[in-house]
């Protein structure tokens, strides 16, 4: 049986197969970009920018904290503190309540810290404390409850749980050290020559590795 399926994988489709497969000729292709609309707006004085688009009654929600006032070893720390967002009881739920909530209510759900800078400025970056969330439409004010409850009312009093998802990450850092150790070279190289860079390597870099788990040098 697997002979016989190696054998069909390996046979070159027929011309008149490849006559069945849909083409577009380069002509129905437009040679400009398509530029999603944008709309600007505020909320309690806060800009909002809304995208409208077709998603299928999928609203999308993207919230962005500046973290320019932290220090390169703060940004490492923030990093992988994102990753305890959504994992912790906070002051309404237990754990196992919040992760049924989560399910329940959002289709998606995302803590990160990302970093934005000119193309032509070197000496300059805004990091960011980034919240995706993906949701219907109708669910929406019970998901902007919810997701406010996570970034407002985490408890991070619980050492055991806190400990048990860096562990995590200290696993998957030593992975990376195997599998991509070119890589956390270049982003150490690259962190003296541009502000973006440098922020990159103490988000996820070695600088990063080596601040948050020094035993990982081992």
């Amino acid at each position: 049986l697997n002979r016989s399926l190696q054998a069909w994988q390996q046979t070159p489709d027929s011309a008149e197969q490849l006559a069945t497969l849909p083409v577009l000729e380069l002509s129905e292709v437009s040679d400009q970009p398509s530029l999603a609309e944008t709309e600007v707006q505020s909320v309690c004085g806060v800009p909002l920018l809304f995208h409208p688009a077709s998603c299928a009654g999928i609203a999308h929600i993207t919230l962005y904290f500046k973290l320019t006032d932290r220090s390169h070893e703060e940004l490492s720390r923030l990093s992988n503190g994102s990753d305890l967002f959504g994992k912790l009881p906070t002051a309404k739920h237990s754990a196992l309540e919040l992760q049924q909530l989560l399910k329940n209510t959002l289709g998606h759900m995302d803590f990160g810290v990302e970093i934005t800078a000119k193309k032509s400025e070197q000496t300059v970056c805004t990091p960011m404390m980034t919240v995706r969330c993906s949701v219907l439409k109708e669910k929406l004010p019970e998901a902007i409850e919810l997701v406010l409850e996570v970034m407002q009312q985490t408890d991070f009093s619980q050492k055991d749980k806190i400990y048990e998802v860096l562990v995590q990450i200290d696993d998957r850092a030593k992975q990376v050290g195997v599998t991509a150790g070119h890589a956390l070279g270049l982003s150490a190289v690259m962190s003296h020559y541009s502000a973006k860079a440098a922020a990159a390597d103490a988000l996820s870099g070695y600088s990063s590795i080596r601040r948050i788990f020094p035993c990982s040098e081992s």
